[in-house]
């Protein structure tokens, strides 16, 4: 999601987003049109409003990533990621987001998760990506989402929501009361794109993720470069200490996931490891590490 949140960052959207191939360079996430303003624009606005937020227009299907722990070859957790109803591309399903019904994507991107896991009778967790602009009320929407689950007899310990603090304007209050509340239902989260600004440091100690998932700019040419890679160690033993784990993430060579191993990452995620799998789940048997004897 990371190299897709350069789109999304002034969207206020929500919701489990493409990987990063899904959407074609260019390709911007759309957030609505312009409204007229004054009274006719208000009252255009509400009609929009109500006729729009209540339903997302458009199906959605997702695709199954898994994240793998490199030192074993043993598959830790699945990224959902939104398809179109064709099962390709993301970028139709983005480009009917509007500013109203950001809220109903993000649920009707939940809901067809969570019953793609209980289909599939997931044994692993699943990673959801959210936007916390969606969630207007952290303990009503969360506790909704536990219901959900708990309906499809989902552990809520087999949910991950995913934060991309680049694809939000929320604050850190907000920010807390999620991960918060998350803990609190049994549930985890994970900060992605971790790394590509200056606020996750001060923003980590306060959100206490399960996982921090680095920046790709990370990963890209680790091997070759010092610096980066003392970086990324550095953020390995921090997140240590504070009980996260750390994900390698858009793996594309065996060079970059040689250096984050190196680095103390064992988690990795990317096409090196195993592409998104539409409706459906990848085995140990199906990746391209091999595993350890």
């Amino acid at each position: 999601m990371a190299e897709y949140a350069a789109e999304i960052v002034a969207t206020p959207t929500g919701g489990t987003f493409p990987d990063r191939d899904a959407v074609p360079a260019g390709d911007a996430v759309p957030t609505g049109d312009t409204l007229p303003t004054g009274d006719e624009g208000d009252s255009e606005f509400k009609r929009a409003e109500e006729a729009d937020k209540s339903a997302f227009p458009m199906d959605v299907r997702m695709a199954l990533q898994p994240v793998v722990d490199g030192s074993n070859g043993m598959i830790v957790l699945h990224e959902a990621l939104v398809r179109a109803p064709n099962g390709k591309s993301a970028a139709p399903v983005m480009r009917q987001l509007t500013p109203f019904n950001r809220r109903a994507f993000d649920q009707k991107c939940q809901r067809t998760t969570l019953d793609l896991v209980a289909r599939l009778k997931l044994e692993r967790p699943v990673m959801i990506n959210i936007l916390p602009d969606a969630i207007e009320d952290p303990d009503r929407d969360l506790e909704t989402l536990a219901w959900l689950a708990d309906d499809l007899d989902i552990a809520p310990e087999h949910i991950v929501l995913e934060i991309n603090e680049a694809s939000t304007q929320a604050g850190i209050a907000h920010l807390k009361r999620i991960c918060r509340n998350s803990r609190r239902m049994g549930m985890k989260s994970a900060i992605d794109g971790f790394g590509a600004g200056m606020g996750g440091l001060s923003r980590l100690a306060a959100l206490r993720p399960s996982f921090l998932k680095l920046d790709p700019s990370l990963v890209r040419g680790l091997g070759g470069d010092n610096r980066r890679r003392a970086i990324v160690a550095s953020v390995v033993g921090m997140a240590l200490d504070l009980g996260a784990e750390v994900i390698g993430a858009s793996v594309e060579t065996e060079t970059e996931a040689a250096a984050l191993s190196d680095c103390g990452v064992d988690l990795l995620q990317g096409n090196l490891v195993a592409e998104p799998c539409l409706e459906s789940a990848a085995t140990e048997a199906d990746l391209a590490l091999p595993r350890a004897e």
